[in-house]
């Protein structure tokens, strides 16, 4: 690991065994051709166990493709560009791999991590996943709906206005490289705050 490359990460490097929820956003739905899809966004959330906060210690959205859509996503002349490096790519592949992992639909997540982005190849984090919360809620919860948003709501995880503001995010979604950087990294990162609040074993 290089000392830049850690440090574009504000990550807990020394820890391995973290439960960390993570979240992807795409340029579509699908990596074959034709349409290509790649990971453009990845969110992190964790909890650092020796804080005693409701919330977790430490939740961060990570760019590394962001603005530069393909097929349907335009391609936004960014100043200054957010994205990140091939360095802060493969540490972070390397860090995700020593904690248990935790996705809200993680089969298509995983698959994505593993196209990886248009610039850098993907990883196999197959070994690294630990719960899904989709699987978690049609067991804990069957009657209830397993989409993240009921989740949030039976949780009461987040505030009325964050909420309101989180779900309307969500209309924007399959646009999201069309958003402002600042506006799309904040409810990235919402979304593995709710999947790290989902229950899980």
């Amino acid at each position: 690991m290089t000392r830049d490359a850690r440090a574009g990460l504000a990550l807990p490097w020394d820890t391995s065994g973290l439960l960390v929820a993570v979240d992807t956003e795409t340029t579509g739905l699908h990596p074959d051709p034709p349409e290509n899809a790649r990971v453009s966004v990845v969110s992190l959330a964790w909890r650092d166990w020796s804080e005693h906060f409701i919330r977790p210690a430490r939740a961060m959205a990570l760019p590394f493709e962001f603005g530069r859509g393909t097929g349907g996503q335009a391609t936004l002349d960014l100043e200054p560009d957010p994205n990140l490096g091939p360095e802060e790519w493969r540490v972070l592949m390397e860090w995700l791999a020593r904690q248990r992992l935790v996705f809200q639909g993680g089969s298509f997540d995983l698959m994505m991590l593993h196209a990886g982005t248009a610039r850098f190849e993907g990883s196999s984090l197959e070994d690294a996943w630990y719960w899904d919360t989709i699987i978690g809620s049609r067991e804990l919860d069957p009657a209830e709906s397993a989409e993240l948003g009921d989740i949030e709501r039976r949780l009461n995880i987040l505030g009325t206005q964050e909420r309101a503001d989180w779900l309307n995010s969500k209309k924007l979604r399959a646009r999201v490289n069309l958003m402002e950087w600042a506006r799309a990294a904040e409810y990235a990162t919402v979304d593995a705050v709710v999947t790290l609040h989902a229950p899980t074993p």
